[in-house]
């Protein structure tokens, strides 16, 4: 028996043309000024505090109206209110 082939044709997805998103384009940002946030590990947790020098680079994950959501170094995620991103 011969060998069978398989063909596939692979298309892409449809590209959305004009915008951007800032996060998508700059996935990294800095810390403006000091700052204190504090995060929870799970629901039951203590909650703990991580400070944050000027010019600490974050890397942007999500962005909304008035706040941007970070990953730091430290591999927890922020709520940061924009006017503290350096973008």
């Amino acid at each position: 028996m011969g060998r069978m082939r398989l063909k596939s044709t692979v298309r892409p997805a449809a590209l959305r043309v004009g915008h951007t998103p800032w996060h998508v384009a700059n996935p990294m940002a800095k810390i403006k000024e000091a700052l204190t946030l504090k995060f929870q590990t799970t629901t039951d947790a203590d909650i703990e505090t991580t400070t944050f020098k000027p010019g600490d680079e974050v890397k942007v994950i999500q962005e909304w109206a008035n706040s941007i959501l970070v990953r730091a170094a430290d591999g927890h995620y922020y709520n940061v209110p924009k006017d503290k991103i350096d973008k």
